[in-house]
Formats: structure tokens, sequence, C-alpha cells
């Protein structure tokens, strides 16, 4: 994969992060939505899903925070050593583009695998692809088109597109 997909891939996941709150605490008002002192609280205090949202918040410069992607890299680390499989993309996704630390495919690749083996599905695309390109691995056709299938079964439309190149 070409460095310009996974930055192309990029902006998709950062939208994405920005939604993570509307997941973790339902459909809410802005109003009702944690300040980002209580998100910090709550992710020193060991929530996970806190932890990544504070990371976001630092990723995106969302809840008044300066973009900072040091600060975003450490708290998706510590989310994703406690099994979170978002973080644990996160944290590979920062890694395949060097975002808030050295880049590295090969760093990159036991977190995407965590996170795909969780059934992220945006981490069995990217899966798929590093095998597809020898990125962080050598190249692996047969696995690359399995992650990418298994992504494309959930409507992943990038897999799917990705699968007929491959084709």
């Amino acid at each position: 994969m070409s460095k310009s997909l996974i930055y192309r891939f990029t902006h998709k996941v950062i939208h994405r992060l920005e939604l993570v709150l509307l997941v973790t605490f339902g459909a809410v008002h802005a109003a009702q939505l944690p300040t980002f002192e209580v998100l910090s609280q709550e992710a020193q205090s060991g929530d996970v899903w806190a932890m990544l949202n504070v990371g976001a918040a630092f990723d995106n410069g969302t809840f008044g925070q300066q973009i900072d992607p040091e600060k975003a890299v450490f708290w998706y680390r510590q989310a994703a050593e406690k099994g979170l499989a978002k973080a644990q993309f996160a944290l590979a996704h920062s890694y395949a583009t060097g975002n808030g630390l050295k880049q590295s495919y090969t760093e990159a690749m036991p977190w995407m695998h965590q996170a795909a083996l969780q059934g992220e599905v945006d981490a069995m695309y990217l899966l798929g692809v590093m095998h597809a390109e020898g990125l962080g691995t050598t190249i692996d056709v047969e696995q690359a088109k399995s992650w990418l299938e298994k992504a494309a079964a959930q409507e992943h439309l990038d897999a799917a597109d990705y699968l007929k190149k491959l084709q």
C-alpha cells in the first residue's frame, strides 16, 4: 500500500474517532457530554473508553485541546494495552502514519492484527492492505484476501474495492 492510501484513509478514521463519544455515551445532546476534565479523570482512573476519547481529543483538537499527537499516542497506548480494539487500531494507525511517534509499519502490524482479531473492521481492511503491499510484513496475498474479505463482508467499501484489484 502506498503511503498516500494510508494518509487518505486517515481522514475517514479521524472523523470516526470523533464519533466515539456518541458510541461511548449514547446519542446525547452536546450539553450532556462529559467535559474534558471529567474524561481525563476517568482515563486516569483506568476507564479505557475515556482513555480512547482523551487520545482522540488530543489527536483531533476537540474538547478545547490543542492537537498533540504524542499525548494522543500515550492515551491510545494505555487503552490498547488494556485490550480495547478501537484503541489498538488508533495506535496501529499512529504507527503506520508516523503521527505522534516514529513511523513504523513493523510496529503497526501487531496492534493492527489485535484490533482486527477483535472485529475492528477498519483494522481488517488495513491489515489486508498491509499484507498485500508487504508493509511491516512480507507480501502474503492469501492473508490479504482473507482480511479484506472479512472487512468487505461487513460492508467496508474500500475493502471491496481493494479486493477487486487483487483479483
